[in-house]
């Protein structure tokens, strides 16, 4: 009976010893693995260069099982500009990332810092640097400015001015430089003056479209006009325009 006892006792150690051999070379192979190939779709503002060393800053972070658990644990990194991202898993070495950006409209500068809102006003990012194909708003009266928040300007009118003016510029597209380009990415900057008059500066060209009044028919006249100053620099004054005028005529300077 004892003898039966030690031979069950050594099969149990015998037994528990290969279970930790396994589980050790388990946990070698495990910790070996990296992360080689990287998918990433639904990116604009980075290349996938820059957002795969984003998210993997270092070795370690490649690791298939580190990385998992980080993000199941909800451990996202956070990357500004992306509102969030999905992980898919593709094989033990491959993963693909789905990109969802956040949705910029404009940005203020405030205090050497950029401040970016979506459509609806709200502050959705803040960073040192300016992001191409963002126009910059300046002229708006605002004070304290909280991410999150929307941004607070003291007359809501001339903003929503400025949104809508913005909206247009990313649908419109002309014609420049023999390349089909959507206005907002040749846009500099909106300017706004403490009567709600708007500049849109394209580089060496302003156009001064003044009020509101009438904006829509200025902003397609602005559309039609552009391509043909282009080289050349100066203020195309489209405050003068009138709903019912046969021949238009606007000065450039």
């Amino acid at each position: 009976m004892e003898e039966l006892r030690q031979i069950r006792r050594r099969r149990m150690i015998r037994t528990l010893q290969i279970a930790a051999v396994l589980l050790i070379l388990f946990v070698a192979l495990a910790a070996s693995l990296r992360i080689h190939s990287v998918t990433i779709e639904g990116n604009d503002r980075y290349t996938d260069e820059e957002l795969e060393a984003l998210l993997f800053p270092d070795d370690w972070s490649r690791n298939p099982l580190v990385f998992l658990l980080r993000e199941r644990a909800g451990k996202s990194r956070e990357i500004p500009f992306v509102e969030k991202y999905t992980v898919i898993m593709t094989g033990i070495r491959s993963v693909k990332i789905i990109v969802y950006e956040k949705d910029i409209i404009d940005c203020v500068n405030k205090m050497g810092s950029y401040l970016y809102f979506d459509q609806d006003g709200y502050v959705v990012e803040s960073s040192s640097e300016k992001m191409e194909d963002v126009p910059e708003v300046s002229g708006l009266a605002t004070d304290y400015i909280v991410l999150g928040d929307r941004l607070p300007v003291e007359d809501e009118s001339i903003f929503q001015e400025v949104l809508n003016v913005t909206q247009y510029l990313q649908s419109a597209e002309i014609v420049w430089e023999e390349e089909e380009r959507t206005l907002v990415s040749l846009l500099d900057v909106i300017r706004v003056d403490d009567e709600g008059n708007v500049t849109c500066v394209f580089g060496e060209i302003s156009v001064y479209l003044g009020s509101y009044e009438d904006m829509e028919e200025k902003l397609l006249e602005m559309t039609s006009i552009l391509p043909e100053l282009n080289g050349r620099s100066g203020t195309l004054y489209l405050d003068t325009y009138e709903a019912n005028a046969e021949n238009p005529a606007y000065v450039f300077k």
